[in-house]
């Protein structure tokens, strides 16, 4: 019974002196901490803590050796409802603050890292993507979507994005892979949406094997290629103003999806 009293909002000393009143009855300092197995001086101090609660009361009448008897054991329910409500204003008062709590933590710009690995992994990150509140940007290296899984989840999410009217554009290295896979993945509606970017134009990118997404304060790298699939969400303010920079200077140098390939030109 001292196990569940403590789950009940009760700490170790207190559910023993509260099982040990309803044993003996009313009964001295000395014989309930004697029956609870703990100090004097914690007796006293846990038996005020109870009469607070609603669950002890004095019973000395005036004399000068106290003594103490448990209230009826419904009062355990209006303690635990007490408390549920002291929780629940507590709770909304937390809420009424957040705001402010989170101007600071964007102040600070402390970065927060999320990574997951595998295919499953990769998945639960970019479906963040889904509910962003801005525009959706990503560079996309389509040779290393050579997993079909992997390939069909990618397209269907940018359906998915076009159709709940989230922005998006999506720079893609030209490749002749990456010309093939670009017909397999997206439909010719999300064309506007996407620019070929020459590979020559983004040499530190090149053959990294995945895509970077950059969305509200997120930046997403994916690694695609087997083994080390794996990915990771940045969220920080900073980086991801940055990261938008200089997308928007690659976009403006991007070619159509429309054109022939570098190689043809």
């Amino acid at each position: 019974m001292e196990q569940e009293l403590e789950q009940f909002g009760l700490d170790e000393s207190e559910a023993k002196i509260y099982l040990a009143l309803l044993h003996l009855g009313p009964s001295s300092v000395t014989e309930i901490t004697n029956k609870a197995d703990i100090t004097r001086t914690l007796g006293y101090h846990v038996l005020e803590k109870l009469c607070t609660y609603g669950l002890v009361k004095n019973v000395s009448q005036g004399t000068k050796k106290k003594q103490y008897v448990a209230e009826h054991p419904s009062n355990v329910v209006r303690f635990v409802e007490e408390r549920k409500e002291n929780w629940e204003r507590k709770l909304k008062e937390a809420e009424q603050r957040l705001p402010n709590l989170l101007s600071l933590y964007k102040i600070a710009d402390k970065p927060v890292v999320q990574y997951q690995e595998g295919v499953e992994g990769i998945k639960t990150l970019y479906l963040q993507s889904l509910e962003s509140t801005t525009e959706v940007i990503s560079i996309l290296d389509l040779d290393s979507f050579e997993i079909g899984e992997i390939k069909d989840f990618v397209s269907g999410c940018a359906r998915i994005r076009k159709k709940k009217q989230i922005k998006e554009r999506s720079l893609v290295l030209d490749t002749p892979t990456a010309r093939e896979r670009f017909k397999e993945m997206f439909h010719e509606e999300q064309f506007s949406q996407c620019r070929w970017i020459d590979p020559s134009k983004l040499p530190g990118i090149v053959g990294f094997g995945g895509m970077l997404s950059v969305f509200e304060d997120k930046a997403m790298v994916t690694i695609i290629p087997r083994p080390g699939q794996a990915g990771m969400v940045i969220e920080s303010t900073i980086l991801t103003t940055l990261l938008k920079g200089l997308f928007d200077l690659a976009w403006d140098v991007g070619r159509s999806i429309g054109v022939p390939p570098l190689h043809q030109v």
